[in-house]
């Protein structure tokens, strides 16, 4: 193809030397991050190189027409990008899908020479690399004039890689090792001054160009451990425009780390110190430490509950916001599971993780004091056996709406989160992860007997004595494995075995009270029983005035009721009357009477032979 025509029309842009441009600002590209999410998500994820040229083209026609390069509407005009005309990110991008096009192509019938090895469709596949080679060093030339270092950096590397790809498939070994190893040592140092997020792309384009590298070397008779770079010349020009302009990266990340000196650099949890090298990560856990602060100052103030929930629900969401930045950034280098970077991040999810989880108990404890406060001063939490006999519910008071079931409620989101903290510490591991599911199965167990503690009282409100002292016994038996889980530890918790010895003792109250409610409910179910009985009996009459609807239909009457008269539209349960039974006959003397013979009233039946009833069949009787 041929690549020296002139364009045939002028340029789209021309600026008077006499007018006053001010300098337009470089442009930024993340070229690793637009290849490969353009790859994952149109057919390369399954080796599909014929959509992804499919995708390609139709993405440079719209790239045309969004930047406003048409070629012309009959004749071709063709018009090339000067690094004047570039303003905005998708004149490069069509430099790049061009390139990303041909490679496709040429990959695709790489493949069709595996099934048929024909001279001419390799000599077309060499043709579509060399393009993609051409068009990724005009990338390449736009960038280092158009672009901010880091771009340039990478599109010289892409660049490289292009034209290594060609030679490879040339077969010229020596050359295609220079150009891959040159890429090789550029994606290197771009990993090492990257962000986390560019670490887990790079190493993945570093595996890439292991097997090509290691191949040239094999062709060459050369160790994997024969240092490559000499072969790239890096007295060379082009070796020092990319030095300086690594340090020139180098220099700039480090003056945007010491600008963003006031955020976390390590943040620690149960002895472990993680590090945190993402900047919005960073800046997110400053705040959330921040916030911690004030929550601890707002506890130790006594603080309404109100104000301290709020300052909880601010801490938590910071934890859950960086902890959301750390597992993006560890999807993103899923690719490369082995890297020390996403090794380093899965630490530091365990470890925000559990500063938030911790944190979520800790407020929910503190809702829970509140709400077993506001319970014990209301009148619910009364036994219920003046309740039971009279058959009138309680009402709540107004200073304390609290109710058992609220108890519980908050005890069974306590449980959850302590046991979302114990898978976490399983996470963790080491001896620190022991220690930590020890304690996290006391303290859940203690959680279990509160929890078993307030539904039984839940029970006990609701006039149900009998499940009141079940749950109650339970609760006893819960308390006891809490014990020993605390015992098991090497340092248990005073408070909570103090808790759990009050918490028995009442238990054991409480299931007196509940027995005691369960026998009144039983007295009081047989006297209500004995006067129903009493009540019952055929000579019963209805008062004089209890007149109904279906025994007075001619009477011009209203039976509906009123505010205070009940609807009389007929007796439920209707009023018994009195029947005369069939009576009973009881005939002793029919088994002894012997019944007279009528064999005579039946007939017969003849008796014909076989012979008979064969030439028979046609007879009439």
């Amino acid at each position: 193809m041929a690549t020296g025509e002139t364009p045939a029309v002028p340029e789209p842009m021309n600026v008077d030397e006499g007018d006053d441009v001010a300098p337009a600002p470089l442009l930024s590209l993340s070229l690793l991050q637009v290849v490969k999410t353009a790859q994952a998500q149109h057919g390369l994820r399954h080796s599909d190189y014929t959509r992804y040229r499919q995708y390609c083209t139709r993405k440079l026609h719209r790239l045309y027409k969004a930047v406003k390069m048409t070629h012309g509407r009959g004749k071709y005009l063709p018009r090339r990008l000067e690094a004047n005309t570039v303003t905005e990110v998708g004149h490069l991008l069509i430099p790049l899908v061009g390139a990303e096009r041909c490679w496709s192509q040429a990959m695709e019938m790489r493949a069709q020479l595996e099934k048929e090895p024909l001279s001419y469709k390799r000599q077309h596949m060499i043709r579509r690399l060399a393009k993609a080679a051409q068009l990724a060093g005009q990338l390449s030339d736009l960038a280092s004039k158009c672009c901010d270092d880091g771009t340039a950096l990478e599109t010289e590397a892409y660049a490289l890689f292009m034209a290594g790809n060609l030679l490879f498939e040339k077969q010229q070994w020596e050359a295609a090792l220079a150009k891959l190893a040159r890429a090789k040592s550029v994606y290197q140092e771009l990993a090492r001054l990257g962000s986390l997020e560019q670490q887990a792309l790079l190493h993945k384009q570093l595996d890439d160009l292991g097997a090509p590298i290691s191949f040239c070397k094999y062709k060459l008779k050369l160790s994997n451990d024969d240092d490559a770079n000499g072969l790239s010349v890096p007295d060379s020009p082009s070796a020092k425009v990319i030095q300086s302009k690594l340090e020139s990266l180098a220099a700039q990340q480090g003056a945007q780390q010491g600008a963003s000196a006031k955020g976390v650099s390590a943040i620690a949890w149960r002895g472990n110190t993680s590090v945190v090298a993402a900047e919005r990560v960073r800046t997110t856990l400053a705040t959330a430490l921040d916030l911690a602060k004030q929550v601890d100052e707002a506890k130790a103030a006594n603080k309404p509950l109100d104000q301290l929930l709020e300052l909880y629900d601010s801490l938590i969401a910071a934890f859950n916001e960086a902890k959301g930045y750390v597992r993006h950034s560890i999807s993103g280098g899923r690719a490369n599971e082995a890297s020390s970077g996403v090794d380093e991040l899965k630490a530091l999810d365990v470890t925000v993780t559990g500063l938030q989880l911790e944190r979520t108990i800790e407020r929910g404890q503190a809702q829970v004091a509140d709400t077993r406060a506001r319970y014990e001063s209301s009148s619910q939490s009364e036994p219920t056996v003046q309740k039971a006999v009279k058959k009138k519910k309680a009402k709540l008071d107004k200073g304390g709406p609290a109710k058992a079931e609220d108890v519980v409620r908050l005890y069974d989101s306590l449980m959850s989160s302590m046991k979302e903290l114990s898978e976490n510490a399983a996470r963790l591991g080491g001896a620190t992860g022991e220690i930590l599911l020890e304690e996290c199965t006391a303290k859940r167990a203690t959680f279990q007997a509160l929890r078993c503690f307030y539904a039984a009282r839940s029970y006990l409100a609701a006039g149900k004595p009998l499940e009141a002292l079940g749950l109650f016994q339970r609760t006893a038996q819960r308390a006891q494995q809490a014990e020993a889980a605390w015992d098991d530890l090497e340092r248990p918790s005073t408070d909570a075995l103090a808790e759990l010895n009050a918490l028995k003792t009442q238990s054991q109250a409480w299931q007196c009270a509940a027995h005691a409610e369960y026998l009144a409910q039983q007295v009081l179910a047989e006297q209500e029983a004995q006067e129903g009985i009493d009540k019952m009996g055929l000579d019963a009459k209805p008062a004089a005035a209890a007149r109904y609807l279906v025994d007075d239909l001619d009477r011009w009457e209203s039976f509906a009721g009123g505010e205070s008269r009940p609807a009389r539209l007929c007796r439920v349960p209707p009023q018994p009357a009195s029947v005369a039974v069939r009576p009973f006959m009881l005939d002793s003397a029919l088994n002894y009477i012997q019944a007279p013979s009528l064999e005579h009233r039946t007939a017969k039946e003849e008796f014909k032979s076989t012979f008979s009833r064969i030439f028979a069949w046609g007879t009439k009787k």
